[in-house]
């Protein structure tokens, strides 16, 4: 137990002094702060994030920090973030375990798959065949698949031998965070605000005009190389006041923003708006209230939210 905490105390240390570091040689412009999170997040941030980042004056720097961990807490109503409380507790593991190379645990090979992938079921190490002096090798087991390292010179210092890790790409921490930022906190399901305004009167046709509004941080977002994406299915249907259809509208709106726009819009709202134009049945739907459904679906989400609204002519 003495030794394990020894371990575990020079690992942090060895981390703290390279933080502090790379926190001094930060170039201008750059915080200490932004430069130890650069350093600490390299495993997570994109580069759409970092450029970001650094484009911002340093005053504002911290604050773009708590924003980029806020985004991937897996928890929001709680008051620990314990996204960001998994990924330091495996820098913590990585410095534990990985000792015997020059750089700290967690810039290892072994340590950058253990931070990105969770810790493997089951570690083995293969010393060389009979009659051979190298190389050594170190396999992992993530549910069934191997993953290989390798070291020429069994000293102790370990390559990622297997290049293709896509069979367990569903445990990227980085993927899943980003394909999280940005949805949260939110409410379930979405919600949409629904405006009816009146338009200038063209020949003989009812026209009105339908805007719906969200605030893009309550929006559900993909995230695909690089860009924040999503798609709104949008159905409507417009009655008169005996329940007779008089008008229909259907359509899709695709939504696709780079990390920076997303951010520049958090205090946004995005809007869809259709024009609604009626020619037939124009006396039954001056006659009394007409019913506008609505139903509008985030394919990213898969949830539905309908809407009715009542309005006069």
């Amino acid at each position: 137990m003495r030794n394990y905490r020894r371990r575990l105390l020079l690992g942090a240390l060895t981390l703290s002094l390279c933080l502090v570091s790379i926190a001094q040689d930060s170039p201008p412009g750059q915080s200490a702060k932004a430069a130890e999170f650069l350093s600490e997040a390299r495993y997570l941030i994109s580069k759409e994030e970092r450029k970001e980042l650094l484009a911002l004056p340093e005053a504002e720097q911290a604050d773009a920090i708590e924003r980029f961990w806020k985004r991937r807490d897996t928890d929001p109503g709680t008051p620990t973030n314990e996204f960001k409380d998994e990924y330091f507790r495996r820098i913590r593991v990585a410095n534990e375990l990985f000792t015997g190379e020059p750089q700290p645990g967690w810039l290892t090979e072994r340590g950058r798959v253990t931070i990105v992938y969770g810790e493997p079921s089951s570690r083995e190490r293969q010393p060389p065949p009979a009659g051979k002096t190298a190389p050594c090798l170190e396999t992992w087991q993530y549910d069934d698949f191997p993953v290989v390292f390798m070291d020429k010179n069994c000293s102790g210092a370990f390559v990622l031998a297997t290049r293709d890790l896509s069979p367990i790409e569903r445990r990227n921490a980085a993927t899943t965070s980003r394909s999280r930022a940005r949805r949260e906190p939110r409410k379930l399901p979405f919600d949409f605000e629904v405006r009816i305004l009146k338009t200038p009167v063209q020949g003989g046709s009812l026209e009105r005009l339908v805007r719906l509004e969200m605030p893009y941080p309550e929006i559900w977002f993909d995230f695909k190389e690089d860009r924040f994406e999503t798609v709104f299915a949008l159905e409507m249907e417009l009655a008169d006041s005996r329940k007779v259809i008089r008008w229909t509208f259907k359509n899709r709106y695709p939504v696709s923003l780079a990390a920076a726009e997303l951010e520049a819009k958090r205090a946004e709202k995005f809007e869809i708006a259709v024009p609604i134009t009626v020619e037939d049945g124009i006396e039954e739907l001056r006659a009394g209230k007409c019913q506008l459904s609505i139903i509008m679906e985030n394919e990213t989400s898969k949830h539905r939210v309908r809407k009715v609204a009542e309005f006069a002519f």
